[in-house]
């Protein structure tokens, strides 16, 4: 699930006009003897939007509408016990005809916010760190071939390697021996050059974006060498394993972490490239007033957001603007309506325009202007 899939592709492009849309997030604890607080933790996450209902900032239909929602949420609290150590968000409007509800692989923030459209950020910054990856587990005769997507394990083979050679030592000379030996060397780079292959093929029929290569230190080598420079160039780290000891679990914990490692240099080279080329006048905005207008001219190409960054602002319903304090729209001069995070709604307007979002979690410069932006083409920054 990401950016393309239907569900996400909804809830980014959803607007209720006149329709509160209820997002809630809940983390479910890992531990099964937590699980019977978890309806009090739903309650708790709820609480200030049952609060809400009794206002009078909504019509009795959209007090229906959100009293439907909340208990539609509250359901989901009896199926928890199959989510441990996971988070639920749930995106609901029964005056709307929406309702999505997402398990995520990991626990966010526990939050629920009422606005007209859903808040899709901390979705968003899961999906961003949840790459789907391939993982080869290589040896000389033998390759496994693992994928993972959102923390799971969606598929597992194996491949043998067609071209093994029978050991038979009795009666040989040293001759035979150095002969067989290179037999052996050519036999273990056929079986690498097909396992290449393989991955190839599993790259182009899957959705898998990156590759991790792993097995004893020397088979890796051996390995890596010999891989075509297309192909390495996905490959975003490696790791030592036991072939003939190793479970999918053991696979997946080492090779979550060459992908975060990988997830941090990545951050970090995505930053420095967009901060010069703010210094150097080229295609990047810095800071949210900038991004602001280059969202308002749907010039963004990609967005990057430090951690979990929120900011307050402002929308326009009829044309889409988006500003911080407006209270009239300096587009068409309608009325403007807060929004509880007006960078949620710039990551929305960025991906309906085909635009990507990246969320950055380690330390950088970003850290002290919040959000960054490479620009389709030149916005002048604000005065």
């Amino acid at each position: 699930m990401g950016p393309g899939d239907p569900a996400v592709d909804r809830l980014v492009g959803f607007r209720a006009m006149g329709a509160p849309v209820l997002s809630a997030y809940v983390g479910v604890p890992p531990d099964p003897s937590e699980i019977k607080g978890v309806h009090a933790r739903f309650l708790s996450v709820l609480q200030p939007v049952r609060d809400m209902v009794e206002s009078d900032a909504f019509t009795h239909a959209q007090r229906e509408s959100l009293r439907t929602d909340i208990d539609r949420v509250l359901e989901v609290a009896s199926r928890a016990t199959e989510m441990h150590g996971h988070a639920v968000g749930v995106f609901a409007c029964r005056l709307a005809d929406l309702y999505e509800e997402v398990q995520l692989p990991k626990p966010v923030r526990n939050r629920a916010i009422v606005d007209a459209t859903p808040y899709v950020r901390p979705l968003l910054e899961v999906l961003d760190e949840a790459h789907r990856y391939l993982v080869v587990v290589v040896a000389r005769d033998n390759a496994w071939f693992y994928e993972f997507s959102l923390g799971k394990l969606e598929a597992g083979t194996r491949v043998k390697g067609r071209h093994q050679r029978k050991r038979d030592y009795g009666g040989w000379n040293g001759f035979d021996e150095y002969h067989a030996r290179n037999r052996a060397e050519e036999l273990a780079r056929r079986h690498y050059r097909e396992t290449a292959a393989v991955i190839e093929e599993m790259l182009a029929t899957t959705a898998a974006e990156l590759v991790v290569v792993a097995g004893h230190e020397e088979t890796v080598a051996e390995f890596l060498a010999l891989l075509p420079r297309a192909l390495r160039d996905k490959v975003v780290g490696s790791f030592v394993v036991d072939p003939h000891t190793m479970t999918p679990g053991r696979v997946r914990e080492q090779a979550d972490d060459v992908v975060a490692g990988y997830e941090l240099r990545e951050e970090t080279r995505l930053v420095a490239d967009v901060l010069d080329r703010v210094g150097s006048r080229g295609l990047g905005a810095a800071g949210l007033r900038w991004c602001l207008l280059a969202a308002n001219e749907k010039g963004i190409e990609r967005l990057l957001v430090h951690d979990e960054r929120e900011h307050p602002g402002r929308t326009c319903d009829r044309c889409g603007w988006l500003g911080l304090d407006d209270q009239e729209c300096p587009v068409d001069g309608s009325p403007t309506r807060p929004v509880p995070d007006v960078i949620d709604e710039i990551a929305s307007v960025v991906l309906a325009s085909s635009g990507r979002v990246e969320h950055v979690f380690t330390d950088t410069r970003l850290e002290t202007l919040g959000i960054a932006a490479f620009l389709r083409f030149p916005v002048p920054a604000p005065a």
